[in-house]
Parts: C-alpha cells; sequence; structure tokens
C-alpha cells in the first residue's frame, strides 16, 4: 500500500486557532480514544505561551473537559475532550488509521498513513460530500527492496548486514566479507558500491516526494 500525507481542515475551531495565533509553536497531537463523553485527545505543544493556550481551552465552547498533564517555559502537554471531530469520522468509515503524532500547522491537520487506494479515494469522497476542506500533498508508493538489486546485489548486501559490516565498529571487514562470498575484495566493493548507489537514489527520492 502507498504511504499517503494529507493535511485536513480540523472540524473543531481551537485547533486551528491555536496554530494561527501562535505561528511560532508546534502542535502536535499524539493519541485520541473515544470515552463515554466524548474523544479524549492527548495534545503537546513547544510554546513560550502556554499560560494562554491553557486559558484558551478555559473559554472553549467546544471543549467538554480538560487536564493539564505537564507545563514548563516550553512546552504545554494537554488532555481534554471534545466531540468526535468529522475528519476523524470519514477515516475511521474509510478504515484509515493516521500514523501519530499529527502535526497541526497554519491551521490544519497533517494526516501521513499507509492505505489502499479504494480507501483513500472513500475518504476523499466524504471529505468532499461533507464540505471537509483537504489537500493530497503526496502519494509514495512502496518500493519492494528486494526489486531494486540483482540477486548478486541483494545477496552481498544482506550478507554484509548480517556480519556487521554496517555496524559502527564495524564487526566484518571488506576483506572478510569478500572471502565469505567467495569474491575478490574489488568486486566486493564494486557490488556493495552499485548496490548502494541504488538505495541511497531511491530514498532521496521518496523523500523529495513526501517533501513537495
Amino acid at each position: 500500500m502507498p504511504r499517503v500525507k494529507l493535511k485536513i481542515k480540523p472540524s473543531h475551531e481551537q485547533f486551528e486557532r491555536f496554530s494561527r495565533r501562535y505561528p511560532n509553536d508546534e502542535f502536535r497531537i499524539l493519541s485520541s480514544y473515544d470515552t463515554e463523553d466524548g474523544l479524549c485527545v492527548l495534545m503537546e505543544a513547544d510554546t513560550s505561551s502556554a499560560e494562554a493556550i491553557i486559558q484558551d481551552f478555559e473559554e472553549a465552547s467546544e471543549v467538554r473537559s480538560y487536564e493539564v498533564l505537564n507545563v514548563s517555559e516550553q512546552t504545554l502537554l494537554i488532555q481534554h475532550v471534545i466531540q468526535e471531530p468529522l475528519p476523524r469520522q470519514m477515516l475511521h468509515s474509510a478504515g484509515i488509521a493516521p500514523k501519530f503524532p499529527l502535526a497541526i500547522r497554519n491551521g490544519w491537520v497533517i494526516v501521513e498513513s499507509f492505505t489502499a487506494q479504494e480507501q483513500l479515494s472513500q475518504l476523499k469522497a466524504g471529505l468532499e460530500t461533507n464540505g471537509v476542506p483537504y489537500e493530497v500533498i503526496s502519494v509514495t508508493p512502496l518500493v519492494d527492496p528486494t526489486n531494486l538489486l540483482t540477486d548478486r546485489q541483494w545477496r552481498v548486501v544482506t550478507e554484509a548486514v548480517t556480519r556487521g559490516y554496517y555496524d559502527t565498529p564495524r564487526e566484518c571487514s571488506l576483506t572478510e566479507l569478500a572471502a565469505t562470498l567467495g569474491i575478490s575484495k574489488s568486486t566486493a566493493s564494486d557490488i556493495l558500491h552499485r548496490a548502494e548507489g541504488h538505495i541511497i537514489k531511491e530514498f532521496v527520492a521518496a523523500a523529495e516526494t513526501e517533501t513537495e
């Protein structure tokens, strides 16, 4: 399944209000779970305005209850209960489990997950039907690592990993690795270099796709 990254406009105003009122702070939803009173959300903020944010929670009509778990000059950890947001309902209906933590930036919740195209299409349809603004940031296909390398490269790389060639400090030298594989040192070096090049290029390409 591909890795999907999208941003969704939260249905509860306090998330958008926080990220816009405190643009230099970083907000993260660490977890959420259902309770009899509503959805319990654990939120962490890297902020120097903890007291002001706590006051916002106190005044927010959509917050049914809250508890400050930790507060310092730079960090706030707060647990609160709200009605289940519509975007979360849409995610669950589509069978998509978001990867925590969820970042809140510029009034949007950033959601990442591994999901099938059918599930993503169902989520998009649900969000559009209910008028929830969203934007798909990236869809990155997962690449089978065995397809990146030839059978010979795969055998040499896996043997190198198994014997600790990539450990720090190394538990196996290139000479020892080559002897184990029954090839020359120069051949082992060439195979590893080509294999590492394929792996690194694929990694960089995937990272660039996610940041676009």
